[in-house]
């Protein structure tokens, strides 16, 4: 029976001798190899020496409701297009970061990346088009960071990337995000694959750079402060990376 650590089922069993009932959830396989979840009841059958005699187990397959429940957690954490981290997710996140910030002086960034002439590709080719660019862009973005990190898409074609223990020195944590931000530019400028055929698109990156010293009391100030970036970005004539001054007034 089941598929779980030794541990797991020490406790299983730890629980049937000390108090006589156990119920919970395990992995088990089936004969054909499949693995599956499911939920069991066990009770312990004692004669009147109190001696164990024999147990008694109540088994239910929720595999479909384990997949139920995967499934609501992908639509309440995730974007349903490019199944990259949604707005909520991002959220939370951050609020994890800045709290650990409190407690260290590792630095950590904030990345927003808007799509240049986005609206252009929309425009004249239609939105099919324009989520088929999208889906290839949360690809390029995926590959352009480290599995430490996490990328989420806004909306839109806005994505914000948040990089995560780039290090305790300020300036080698601004030189990390830089060649990260000049990689996933160069991700980016690469042409995407259509059914009109290849298409030329760039985007502009705006930076913010923080930690327990030099960081902004919460995640709507930050990710202003890398939105203003990005326009900097933009103004400078499209397809860049600008870091967000925090000493500029």
């Amino acid at each position: 029976m089941g598929y779980e650590r030794s541990l797991f089922y020490e406790t299983m069993w730890k629980a049937l001798h000390e108090k006589g009932f156990w119920q919970g959830e395990l992995w088990n396989k089936r004969k054909n190899g499949e693995i599956y979840a499911e939920f069991i009841t066990i009770t312990t059958i004692r004669d009147a020496h109190n001696k164990t005699t024999h147990f008694i187990a109540n088994f239910n397959d929720i595999t479909t409701h384990k997949a139920a429940q995967q499934q609501i957690q992908e639509l309440a954490y995730y974007d349903p297009l490019t199944h990259l981290a949604n707005r909520r997710l991002f959220d939370e996140t951050l609020h994890d970061i800045l709290c650990e910030c409190s407690d260290e002086k590792h630095f950590s960034a904030l990345l927003f990346i808007d799509l240049d002439r986005f609206k252009e590709l929309n425009d004249t080719y239609g939105h099919d088009a324009g989520d088929m660019l999208l889906i290839q862009v949360a690809s390029r973005l995926k590959e352009g960071i480290r599995e430490s990190d996490l990328v989420a898409r806004l909306g839109g074609d806005e994505f914000v990337i948040l990089l995560k223990k780039l290090g305790n020195q300020q300036n080698a944590a601004h030189h990390l995000t830089q060649s990260i931000a000049r990689k996933i530019l160069s991700l980016l400028s690469k042409p995407y694959a259509l059914a009109h055929g290849n298409y030329m698109l760039g985007a502009s990156i705006g930076c913010t750079i923080f930690n327990n010293q030099i960081t902004s009391t919460n995640g709507a100030a930050l990710l202003k402060e890398a939105d203003l970036a990005m326009y900097k970005a933009k103004e400078k004539g499209r397809n860049q990376i600008y870091f967000y001054d925090k000493t500029a007034k």
